[in-house]
């Protein structure tokens, strides 16, 4: 899960390493990706990350892969229709607000899922989290 950048034939955001979740040559379909963290008490906040999507997924069938951030079990972000058009050739950046939980210890998970039936897959892969205000 946590690799050279160099391993992926990409340059990390930030650093050497970075994490990647998704199809392996094992043929996993579901991977997550989840610590405990205890939160700053400060609102707003903030969970910065870079990612980068790979899919492989086709954009006009009846099921698609998933990528799901969690907080607990709360979804506090989600692509549930991860496909082809979504690859980003390169490192994007998304902003997620978790002040609803600022100050408590939770959770913190992200996962992908590919249908096992799909011989297709997606990977994302993350780096640079930072939490911020």
């Amino acid at each position: 899960m946590i690799v050279p950048a160099a391993s992926l034939g990409i340059s990390a955001a930030s650093g050497q390493y970075v994490a990647r979740l998704g199809w392996g040559p094992d043929n996993r379909r579901s991977e997550v990706l989840a610590q405990e963290v205890l939160l700053p008490d400060q609102v707003p906040l903030y969970l910065d990350v870079a990612y980068w999507i790979y899919s492989e997924e086709l954009c006009d069938v009846g099921y698609y892969d998933r990528f799901r951030v969690y907080i607990n079990d709360d979804i506090v972000s989600e692509n549930d229709r991860l496909c082809r058009s979504d690859n980003t050739g390169g490192w994007k950046w998304a902003r997620m607000d978790l002040s609803a939980y600022a100050g408590h210890r939770v959770i913190l998970a992200f996962e992908i899922f590919s249908h096992s039936f799909d011989p297709l897959a997606s990977i994302v892969v993350l780096d640079a989290l930072q939490l911020s205000q």
